[in-house]
């Protein structure tokens, strides 16, 4: 078939005459960007009134089953005084500013571009506090020049915490050092409640979520058959010390490494978290706001800023995996 030639003087096509028609350009932006903080909604809040935030921590004295002689002269007993514990507040927030050009355009997907960038701006806020949350951070209190950054859980936990050298993911299988199993499950929960803590939610990321089903899973499930599904996953785990909802998180800390060999699992930043939520708080000094700076030359400009530190109330309730492999016994 004979191809069309020009029509008439000016090759009238879609591709030569792009400058001339109108785009087709549709009216919303997709961004599928995660932007939930679910350790944060569900961590208790407090008010810090300085950007040092202080609390106190004391135990019991050991247990003494001899009984007293009657009688007895007056002998003071060996008294402990509480312990302050100290979190510096962390300044987060982002800087927007707009033309005033661009604020008269009539963009596609939202209204006003300043907004816009205020809604991004505050959800991406949002998310860098909860991974500071869980991060192997360097606290500092700051100075002149040099931001302050809080302690994080990492920072804290220190009496109960398991290395991924100690685990097998299989007993008795040394070639999946850095994978946890049931075992290793149970003996941080019977250590932490051996302190005194009481476990009632376990934080990790997609990889370990996967090995804590995983571990489960020779267990017999009874599924009715008009369900029409199969169950494998594991989103509340009854151990032994009560019924323990497992959270989902994105930003909790995973391991690089893709084989179990322990020779490879050379990267030990992985983290499984074991946490008593009433011994866990948000202090914060300042509340997430917005802050109007007015037009900075031809722009339209304003702050987002939250100021806040971790409080843990006492280390002892709260337990980590550290080390952990990114890699199940079964994959």
């Amino acid at each position: 078939m004979a191809t069309v030639g020009n029509v008439g003087t000016y090759l009238y096509d879609s591709y030569t005459w792009t400058s001339s028609n109108t785009q087709d350009l549709v009216d919303f932006i997709a961004n599928i960007d995660p932007d939930e903080t679910p350790l944060t909604v569900v961590l208790g809040r407090t008010r810090s009134r300085s950007t040092i935030h202080q609390w106190q921590t004391d135990t019991l004295a050991a247990i003494d089953t001899a009984g007293l002689v009657e009688g007895a002269d007056f002998e003071l007993d060996t008294l402990t005084a509480p312990v302050r514990v100290i979190n510096q507040c962390q300044l987060f927030g982002k800087d927007i500013a707009v033309s005033e050009d661009q604020r008269m355009e009539n963009p596609a997907g939202f209204g006003d571009a300043m907004t816009y960038q205020l809604e991004k701006g505050t959800k991406e806020t949002m998310r860098n506090i909860e991974a500071t949350l869980m991060v192997d951070g360097s606290p500092t209190t700051g100075a002149s020049g040099t931001a302050r950054v809080m302690k994080t859980l990492d920072d804290f936990i220190t009496t109960t915490r398991y290395t991924g050298a100690s685990y097998t993911g299989v007993v008795g299988d040394a070639t999946h050092a850095g994978v946890f199993n049931a075992n290793d499950v149970n003996r941080i929960l019977n250590d932490i409640w051996d302190q005194g803590g009481k476990t009632d939610l376990i934080v990790m990321d997609g990889a370990y979520k996967r090995q804590f089903s995983a571990m489960s899973s020779p267990n017999t499930r009874n599924i009715l058959a008009e369900a029409k599904k199969v169950v494998v996953g594991v989103d509340v785990y009854d151990s032994d010390f009560g019924l323990i909802p497992i959270q989902l998180n994105r930003y909790s800390p995973q391991s690089a490494n893709t084989a179990s060999a322990s020779a490879n699992a050379t990267d030990v930043s992985g983290r499984v978290w074991f946490l008593q939520r009433s011994l866990v708080r948000l202090a914060w000094f300042r509340p997430l706001g917005f802050r109007p700076m007015g037009t900075r030359g031809d722009s339209t400009a304003g702050q987002i800023r939250a100021s806040l530190t971790l409080e843990v109330a006492n280390q002892k309730g709260l337990g980590v995996f550290t080390g952990v492999n990114n890699k199940s016994a079964t994959t």
